[in-house]
């Protein structure tokens, strides 16, 4: 395990007929989904949507997501996830199935953490990025990336990622 926290969480899915009408299926309490990834046809699932939406708050997208009964269980990240402009809910999420022994380019949100000297002297520290791709193999895939911005003594003062 290294220094990041790596999460891993299960979701129980159920094959689905593509011809099935999303309406119909989010009428009933499941969101319509999709499964695919480079030696994975795309594969129509559904999902409970309570529980998907619990997951979604909890994972976003940098979680390693285990999709089960859909035969083989599949290690999956949220590729996309498709919201409702007025209610917010979520109305179909496409998985990504990660292949085993190859690294993935993910962007990850940056956590600022600490309080800049330089805002305390009056200045306003400008955030640049809210996230950053990284290419990472999937089990050391962190939920964030954290920023200390203590360092930010003077005007002009930067951080830089390597």
């Amino acid at each position: 395990m290294n220094e990041y926290s790596v999460a891993m969480l299960a979701l129980e899915v159920k094959p689905r007929d593509a011809k099935e009408s999303a309406e119909v299926l989010r009428k009933q309490g499941i969101v319509p989904a999709v499964y695919y990834g480079p030696k994975e046809e795309t594969t129509p699932i559904s999902i409970n949507a309570q529980k998907l939406e619990h997951l979604w708050k909890e994972a976003g997208e940098t979680t390693i997501i285990t999709l089960k009964g859909s035969g083989e269980d599949k290690d999956t990240l949220i590729h996309d996830a498709q919201f409702h402009p007025v209610t917010g809910k979520l109305l179909h999420v496409d998985f990504y199935v990660l292949e085993k022994g190859k690294k993935v380019k993910i962007k990850v949100p940056l956590e600022f953490t600490g309080v800049a000297p330089a805002e305390k002297s009056g200045n306003i520290v400008v955030k640049a990025l809210y996230e950053i791709e990284i290419e990472v193999a999937p089990q050391e895939l962190p939920h964030n990336l954290p920023v200390d911005i203590s360092s930010l003594v003077n005007a002009g003062d930067h951080i830089v990622a390597k």
